[in-house]
């Protein structure tokens, strides 16, 4: 029975790092579990016993630039922030110690692809647990605010994956490598890369390869690196193979079984069509344009309920936007009190939103509604990383650069000259605006494009402040946990602008 003590540091909420420290100081000498000081001396253990020479697996560190030239005022406080941050352990996902995956047991094929690939069996276990820890950077929304119940993990069926899910998983590190170091594929990455393929495709003729999970897993994998690489034509291919695989198994009736197979797959349909602009594999029809949610928040922003009716009249668009909101509410609330929201509140919800706003997309081009639309799509895109490369949606980039064109004034004109009239007499829209701003920043863009500088200096108040626009975010719709960091960054970047 002792004290765990941890700092304050202005914030309405402690850091990742202090909320760790709280929960672990909770569970001392109460069981075992992955992330336990025991758990993570035995990782180290384990890690010891593989020779140098043959670890390929780990990945390096990514750290962050802090821009040059700040030297006062709050933006350096910010930047300064960021950087102490970024150089923490606990804030760098790859800086962790590697953890044996649940369940983890040697096994014939292991010992086998093993020998083939010239590697100790004690290497491949260190593969699979950096790539484990790729998949947790990929997805934080799971790793942090949403409860999967998913417990049948990859680790506890390691033994029955076959050669091609194992090449998959020596190409994902490496390639994740490649990205990382910012050069093209390695050598290393094409092997892995063509006998991944061709093990698949002779696996693909068996007949019964659908009812195996691993094939799906590859596909989807296979999927989100063309996709990233912007070979269209492979990831359509890919696409269109996953999801011949998802309706021999039962389509949405597999899906809804598997929750986080599902989440994982909308969030690689909704890249998809952000960025090669391709129709929805898996969100799609029959669309419910009725509000998931049936009773307001209770802390819903009046002058921003008020707000939209006047600025957009498609109410299909206002009740995504709604739902949406409410969604991160309930998220944020739950995080904020280290609890994680069920799958089936959850789950539902979002493909619901991210179906509708997929359907508008198209019905809003050149209405006063687009911007907002993509802007969801954009803030619905962050749920998804890749590490150690920047999702290029380029989709999307098109999109929004035509339909914020109308936003940016002129310069003879001011912000609200420039747009449509119900907008121009609508100041609950201008949080919204500096919202759209800062998401495109953190998805799309950074801060670099002229015409996202040339918004946030016509809606930016002089005196404005981190700590005030973070509220303002989440008035309109955030998610702390995993926006807070990168959203404080374009922040101060675009200040700086």
């Amino acid at each position: 029975m002792q004290f765990a003590f941890v700092t304050y540091g202005g914030d309405d909420k402690q850091s990742a790092s202090d909320r760790s420290h709280v929960r672990s100081h909770c569970m001392k000498g109460r069981n075992k579990r992955d992330g336990s000081r025991r758990s993570n001396r035995e990782a180290r253990k384990a890690a010891k016993q593989v020779r140098t020479n043959i670890d390929t697996g780990a990945v390096p560190i990514i750290k962050c630039r802090s821009s040059p030239g700040i030297a006062q005022g709050e933006n350096a406080s910010i930047l300064r922030h960021v950087k102490q941050r970024s150089e923490l352990k606990d804030e760098s996902p790859w800086s962790l110690p590697l953890q044996a995956p649940r369940g983890f047991v040697f096994g014939s094929v292991v010992d086998e692809f093993a020998n083939a690939v010239g590697q100790m069996p004690e290497s491949l276990m260190r593969q699979f647990m950096a790539f484990n820890r790729i998949t947790k950077a990929s997805y934080p929304l799971v790793e942090i605010a949403v409860e999967f119940n998913d417990d049948v993990g990859l680790g506890s069926i390691w033994p029955s994956f076959d050669k091609s899910f194992l090449h998959t998983i020596l190409f994902i590190n490496s390639a994740v490598n490649d990205w990382v170091q910012n050069q093209s594929l390695a050598k290393s990455s094409q092997f892995h890369l063509g006998r991944t393929l061709t093990l698949l495709n002779k696996k693909l003729t068996t007949g019964a390869s659908h009812l195996d999970d691993m094939t799906i897993y590859t596909v989807m994998l296979l999927a989100i690196f063309s996709s990233i690489s912007g070979d269209y034509d492979a990831g359509n291919a890919h696409m269109a193979g996953l999801q011949r695989l998802i309706e021999m198994r039962g389509s949405h009736g597999y899906l809804w079984v598997n929750p986080i197979t599902q989440f994982k797959i909308e969030c690689l349909d909704l890249m998809w069509c952000l960025t090669a602009g391709g129709a929805p594999r898996f969100l799609k029809g029959p669309v419910s344009w009725d509000p998931a949610f049936t009773r307001p928040s209770p802390s819903a922003d009046t002058e921003l309920s008020l707000a939209l009716p006047r600025a957009f009249t498609d109410l299909r668009l206002i009740i995504a936007f709604q739902d949406l909101q409410r969604l991160t509410e309930l998220i944020n609330v739950h995080a904020d009190s280290n609890m994680r929201l069920n799958t089936s509140e959850f789950q539902p919800v979002l493909s619901s939103i991210q179906t509708r706003l997929l359907h508008l997309k198209d019905l809003l081009v050149d209405m006063p509604g687009e911007w907002l639309c993509l802007g969801m799509l954009a803030f619905l895109a962050t749920m998804f990383r890749v590490p150690g490369r920047q999702v290029a949606y380029e989709h999307l980039a098109d999109r929004l650069r035509r339909a914020c064109r109308a936003l940016v004034p002129s310069e003879s004109s001011s912000i609200s000259q420039s747009m449509s009239a119900p907008m121009s007499k609508n100041s609950g829209l201008q949080s919204v605006l500096r919202w759209l701003a800062i998401v495109c920043g953190m998805t799309v863009f950074g801060t670099s494009e002229r015409w996202l500088r040339e918004l946030w200096a016509g809606i930016a108040e002089p005196n404005l402040l981190w700590a005030g626009t973070r509220t303002e975010l989440k008035r309109v719709m955030w998610i702390g946990c995993i926006h807070d960091e990168r959203g404080r960054r374009i922040f101060a970047a675009l200040k700086l602008r």
